[in-house]
């Protein structure tokens, strides 16, 4: 089952809002050399609800075309149509990729579980015995939680498909409770600053935006935490700061985007899907001054440069297991 630090990774984009094909690989091997575990692509950081389920398909079969490792890929296949979230499940089982992360249907609210139990039926049964299941807890985004109720009764029909949660409510105490109620799960926290607690209450990893651009501190906080000593604690000093002291209070894929074009001089990082867009201008000054009070520097910056559109040319990789 996975475990580690995992990058729920941005989506570069073309002017005209297609997938930069080259910047998509480029930003995923970086995270790789820079020490994640794994990479996300396609979850709340990276806009997957603004892309189709074709776009969605054909940009995983281009990141594995182009030297990103299946095994270390965990995909978000989560949708609003149960029927695109189980053909994605699919397609992502069948490329032999780590995982699918899949944030519950959306829109309806107030769902009952025997209707989310349902939906998540759908899904494992249609992508085969091979698919690892991880869930994803995110109401403030899909106003649908997963409960302690549907674990148990997803565990008790596919034990074997069922892998973990990933818990970003921002609630520790759930995250916790879910650790010590299913410790056959591997449970992950959405939140930089609570990789630490987590991986000290028994957790797996991190699954986290902020890794975009601190992908080494969280890294090293799990190659370190159980030994701890200064170093430790001074790296998670500065993911609380990036987390709750400054990407909490903006639009966190507006903020990563902001942040990476004024740190690479790479104006292609802004393209957004709507109904995303730009922070206001105020608002971009004070997060870019915040950014660069924090003691996080964006180490090799050069390999964040997206140059041109690729038009299908692979960024190829120096090869990983």
């Amino acid at each position: 089952m996975a475990a580690g630090v995992f990058a729920a990774m941005l989506t570069p984009q073309e002017a005209e809002g297609a997938i930069h094909r080259q910047g998509f690989a480029r930003l995923a091997l970086w995270l790789l050399d820079h020490g994640c575990h794994g990479v996300v692509p396609f979850g709340t950081t990276g806009e997957f609800a603004s892309f189709t389920t074709e776009e969605r398909i054909a940009a995983l079969d281009r990141l594995i075309e182009d030297g990103v490792p299946a095994n270390r890929i965990l995909v978000g296949t989560g949708a609003a149509a149960v029927a695109d979230a189980a053909r994605l499940s699919r397609h992502a089982t069948e490329r032999g990729c780590l995982g699918i992360l899949v944030a519950p249907p959306f829109y309806f609210k107030e769902v009952g579980e025997d209707g989310l139990f349902a939906a998540y039926a759908r899904i494992v049964e249609a992508s085969g015995e091979a698919v690892r299941l991880y869930l994803y807890h995110f109401p403030a985004m899909s106003a649908v939680p997963i409960r302690p109720g549907l674990l148990e009764r997803l565990l008790a029909a596919w034990p074997r498909q069922v892998a973990g949660l990933k818990d970003s409510s921002g609630d520790f105490g759930n995250t916790k409770a879910i650790v010590a109620r299913f410790p056959q799960l591997s449970v992950f926290t959405g939140d930089d600053d609570l990789l630490l607690p987590l991986l000290r209450a028994g957790g797996a990893g991190s699954i986290t935006a902020g890794a975009n651009i601190a992908a080494r501190l969280l890294a090293e906080i799990h190659e370190g935490w159980q030994e701890g000593g200064p170093t430790i604690e001074a790296h998670q000093r500065a993911l609380q700061d990036l987390w709750s002291g400054l990407l909490l209070k903006y639009p966190v894929t507006e903020a990563l985007k902001e942040i990476l074009a004024a740190e690479t001089g790479d104006t292609g990082w802004l393209p957004m899907r709507p109904p995303l867009g730009r922070l206001p201008e105020s608002a971009r000054r004070d997060l870019l001054r915040s950014f660069r009070a924090l003691p996080i520097t964006l180490a090799q910056s050069q390999h964040f440069i997206l140059g041109e559109a690729s038009n299908g040319s692979p960024y190829l990789s120096r090869g990983y297991p």
